[in-house]
């Protein structure tokens, strides 16, 4: 039998719904009101506002250097997905405007150094090739 001519299942037909979209708040502010006295709180008035930021962090690691009594030199190790000097949420934003948001790499450098994130166009392209992306 066909598709189009077979019974159709019971049921109600419709898809549950994905349920209510909720922001997640990031951070919480209370702000006071100078109340005349004899007052009395009676709650709050909630406003959302919705931001994006972008933010260059710059961390300088300091990693710590040991002689053993061998005379082998020990260095502490970076974090995790730092490699040749960029973390992975520089490498994510490059790869994302590049690939999604066609961004050349020359305005993708110029909007890095706007932004205070100093790179090179070459360091971009190689960024964008994954040798900079390769643990």
């Amino acid at each position: 039998m066909e598709k189009a001519t077979q019974p159709r299942p019971v049921g109600s037909g419709r898809r549950p719904g994905r349920g209510a979209k909720r922001d997640r708040i990031t951070r919480e502010v209370t702000i006071q009101v100078e109340a005349p006295p004899g007052s009395r709180l009676k709650g709050y008035k909630a406003v959302v506002r919705r931001d994006l930021v972008v933010v260059a962090e710059v961390v300088h690691y300091k990693r710590e250097r040991w002689v053993t009594a061998e005379g082998q030199t020990t260095i502490a190790p970076l974090p995790e997905g730092i490699t040749s000097g960029y973390g992975h949420g520089a490498r994510r934003f490059c790869l994302a405007l590049h690939t999604q948001g066609q961004v050349a790499t020359e305005r993708l450098t110029e909007l890095l150094n706007g932004i205070g994130l100093s790179m090179s166009k070459r360091q971009e392209s190689m960024s964008l090739g994954g040798q900079l992306c390769s643990p």
